[in-house]
This record gives structure tokens, C-alpha cells and sequence, in this order.
């Protein structure tokens, strides 16, 4: 029985992302647009442009503590090792 069902390739799974990506921001919020332009590329990244704004915005404070993190980790793990 289970040998009936249907396997999906990358492409079938990477068409089923973009449509239900699709339908998540065409019924989103209050304004609908028409389905066509919410199968529009712009309409798809928009949603991902807003939510990367925090990012641009301290992407350099990020970047530090990042950075600071791992020269801390290194940094332990060479005195552990001197011990």
C-alpha cells in the first residue's frame, strides 16, 4: 500500500514552496491582492526584505558579538589544552 503513493522530485518540491508561499501572502493581513501578483517574485521576497531590515540595521553589532563569541570559545579551548 504505501508503495502507491506518489514521490515528489526537487523540482515538485521546490513548485509546491513557491505556490504555498504564494498562497501564505496572497491571504495574509487584510488586503488581498489579485493571486497573480502574488505569484509575482517582488510579492515573495517583500515579506523577506521587511524581516531582514533588523539585520542591515545591526548586522555589525551582530557580526561582533559573533565574533567575540568565537575568540572566547578559542581562546578556552587553547587553555584547556595547555593544562
Amino acid at each position: 500500500m504505501i508503495s502507491s503513493l506518489p514521490t515528489f522530485e526537487l523540482r515538485d518540491w521546490t513548485f509546491l514552496v513557491f505556490v504555498g508561499s504564494a498562497m501564505f501572502i496572497h491571504l495574509r493581513g487584510r488586503d488581498r491582492f489579485e493571486l497573480k501578483r502574488a505569484l509575482d517574485f517582488t510579492g515573495l521576497l517583500a515579506s523577506i526584505n521587511t524581516e531582514l531590515a533588523p539585520l542591515r540595521e545591526h548586522g555589525q553589532a551582530i557580526r561582533d558579538e559573533a565574533v567575540g563569541g568565537i575568540n572566547r570559545f578559542f581562546h578556552r579551548a587553547c587553555q584547556a589544552r595547555l593544562k
